[in-house]
């Protein structure tokens, strides 16, 4: 089969890169991004005084893992139409579907975060709200929330497409069953 265009200009949906199905290269993004946005989360979560250096960065990580879900998963459905549908893939599929609503609200929580620590921070004192901290105390609670639901549903879904593709291969010193 010859090598398509990365995009299909008809659809916009990701098949192949560099001549191989995007997919298995393409979930790299959200198995990296989506388990550090949630440690930096966490960080700026719990140490007020990291919000301001490093709230943006873990916002745009979150996005980045967003976006690199979207893609993975896009690109997971072209792929879905070449190859046997197992029930590993099948359960594989199931989690995708879940983990992408996990990973793009996590990424709305933790923008919203970051923009209401930075506006409440950049207020005067005198005109500070007697809500700050209970809200910053609720939003952080929210983003820790979101951030774990994201990584775990994000865990067992690249585990379960590994175990799908590598299952039953002699790679992985199972028996396959």
């Amino acid at each position: 089969m010859p090598p398509t265009a990365p995009v299909d200009p008809r659809g916009g949906r990701i098949d192949t890169l560099f001549g191989i199905p995007a997919h298995p290269l393409l979930v790299h993004v959200p198995v990296v991004f989506t388990p550090l946005s949630a440690a930096g989360a966490l960080l700026i979560a719990v140490v007020p005084r990291w919000r301001a250096p490093f709230g943006l960065l873990v916002a745009a990580f979150a996005v980045v893992a967003a976006v690199g879900t979207q893609l993975a998963y896009d690109s997971g459905h072209e792929l879905e139409d070449r190859i046997d549908v197992t029930r590993a893939v099948e359960k594989h599929i199931d989690l995708a579907t879940v983990t992408r609503p996990l990973v793009f609200v996590f990424a709305a929580v933790v923008v919203v975060f970051v923009a209401l620590s930075w506006w409440l921070d950049r207020r005067p004192r005198s005109s500070t709200p007697r809500w700050k901290q209970p809200a910053l105390l609720a939003a952080s609670a929210v983003m820790v929330l979101s951030a774990a639901l994201a990584t775990v549903w994000t865990v067992r879904a690249g585990h379960q497409g590994a175990d799908a593709v590598w299952r039953g291969t002699g790679e992985t010193g199972q028996d396959g069953g």
